[in-house]
């Protein structure tokens, strides 16, 4: 396994995936929110050496073809940004070592705005520019 600076490359690996039971559990339970709109990314503290992501979307989203392109577009979005996300989760808990599980729960409207959008949105929490839910956000389209 690789540490957390090895693993910030723009690559997915097997072992930044969230897969058992007890840490999605443990990350509902525990789990800070970011809420955006259209999207809510939770996370928590995982005590490892290393970013794990899950995107959690039901039926009520859309059909498969949707639901498909949300998860390749968050999957994308988390791996392009690992840098960014890091960045943001390491100063909203104050331990820059601290590695955290997220997962991604997209809703209907996530289609609304581009990708790019929520790039700037999280950009802007990390600078302290505005919150997460500023009402007139700059961003360039995709």
């Amino acid at each position: 396994m690789k540490g957390q600076f090895e693993t910030l490359g723009e690559t997915l690996t097997r072992y930044e995936r969230l897969r058992r039971q007890n840490d999605f559990t443990n990350l509902f339970k525990n789990g800070k929110r970011i809420k955006l709109p259209g999207l809510t990314i939770i996370y928590v503290s995982n005590g490892l050496t290393w970013y794990r992501m899950a995107i959690g979307i039901g039926r009520k989203f859309g059909k498969a073809v949707q639901r498909n392109r949300a998860k390749r577009q968050l999957r994308e979005f988390f791996r392009r940004n690992k840098k960014m996300f890091h960045e943001l989760l390491s100063s909203l808990q104050g331990d820059a070592y601290s590695c955290c599980d997220i997962i991604f729960l997209p809703y209907k409207d996530f289609f609304t705005h581009p990708v790019s959008f929520y790039n700037i949105m999280l950009q802007n929490r990390i600078a302290g520019l505005g919150s997460a839910m500023d009402s007139s956000p700059v961003y360039c389209p995709v």
